[in-house]
C-alpha cells in the first residue's frame, strides 16, 4: 500500500471519531472534519505525494 493510499485511509477513520465527538450529528461531524482534521489531513497527504513523486524519480535514476 502506497503512502497517500495509507493516508486516504487514516483521514477516513476519522469519520467515525467525528460522528462520535460529535454525538451523531452529521452536520457538526462534516464541520469537525471540513475544519479541524481536514488541514492536518491536507498537509500529510501533500507531503505524502511529494514523497511518492521523489521515490519514483530516485527509482528511474537506477
Amino acid at each position: 500500500m502506497s503512502v497517500p493510499a495509507r493516508v486516504d485511509e487514516w483521514y477516513d477513520s476519522f469519520w467515525d471519531i467525528a460522528l462520535k465527538y460529535c454525538e451523531g450529528n452529521v452536520r457538526d461531524a462534516e464541520h469537525f472534519m471540513d475544519t479541524g482534521v481536514f488541514n492536518f489531513y491536507y498537509r500529510i497527504r501533500q507531503k505524502a505525494n511529494w514523497l511518492k513523486w521523489h521515490n519514483e524519480q530516485f527509482k528511474q535514476e537506477d
